[in-house]
């Protein structure tokens, strides 16, 4: 377990980019597995792997397009690089370390991650964020919303990133109840002609964690089709963890009303009735 401190930097590329480098993150990576596979269920072992936490996050959180590219020249290619993979090695560590691990949860979630936006900007990300796209999109942006269309849906980051968000909000009730209030005080999405008018204004992540949500609720109209029932199905689960164990935040999810698709408001509970 002592070794896990001399693995970080090698878990802690310059460029992502970079084919070496990214071979040297696979082969480390591959020796914290090895460990957590056989002394992950030790409280040791998640304090040490705590230190890996940041690495890792900045793992899930790079979004390279480069490597679903056509390259000219196949010397230059990185399919030596797996980045799917890695990046569900690092959810998988990411979810050892922060299970059942009240310490490592509030670390985490105290970090921020660099991940691009639907436009391709980078931006100062908070995990739970990162986790909720990832989780409802199988990439760190919305596939079918992004300028770039390489981008692609992962079934298994969406279930590992779905596995990460349980953990980080079981029993953690200060948590639920600021995401849920959040949730419940977002707005819909705009049309394409309002998103056009309106500057883009800098929201709380809390905020944009209500209108991920929110856009995904709103999907559901008769006259459009149901829309991705996969996305909305772990919308759902996202949802559960939410209100799990924790009665103060079912109340005020079945009280508080919340603003759907531009209709009047409605309680979170009759929104999804409706759309079931």
């Amino acid at each position: 377990i002592g070794c896990v401190q001399h693995l970080r930097p090698l878990l802690q590329p310059t460029d992502f980019g970079d084919t070496q480098q990214m071979t040297i993150v696979a082969k480390a990576l591959e020796i914290v597995m090895a460990i957590a596979r056989n002394c992950g269920h030790l409280s040791n072992a998640q304090k040490s792997f705590a230190s890996l936490m940041h690495a890792l996050l900045a793992m899930v959180a790079f979004d390279d397009y480069r490597h679903h590219q056509p390259q000219p020249q196949p010397q230059q290619t990185t399919h030596d690089v797996d980045y799917d993979l890695l990046k569900q090695k690092c959810l998988l560590l990411l979810r050892i370390v922060v299970h059942l691990n009240g310490d490592n949860v509030s670390s985490l979630l105290s970090m921020t991650a660099a991940a691009a936006d639907n436009n391709q900007h980078m931006t100062a990300t908070h995990p739970l964020l990162l986790l909720t796209k990832l989780c409802l999109y199988g990439s760190p942006v919305d596939v079918h919303n992004s300028h770039n269309s390489n981008a692609l849906f992962d079934p298994i980051l969406s279930l590992l990133s779905e596995s990460v968000l349980r953990s980080l909000l079981f029993h953690n009730r200060s948590v639920q109840n600021r995401l849920t209030d959040a949730l419940l005080r977002a707005q819909p999405p705009p049309s394409p002609s309002q998103a056009q008018q309106q500057p883009q204004q800098q929201q709380s992540w809390p905020i944009e964690f209500g209108n991920v949500l929110l856009q995904v609720l709103s999907v559901p109209q008769l006259s459009k089709g149901f829309g991705d029932p996969l996305k909305y199905w772990m919308m759902t689960r996202v949802l559960s963890f939410l209100v799990a164990d924790n009665n103060d935040v079912k109340m005020l999810a079945l009280s508080k009303p919340v603003f759907h698709g531009g209709s009047h408001p409605q309680s979170l509970l009759s929104v999804i009735l409706n759309a079931l």
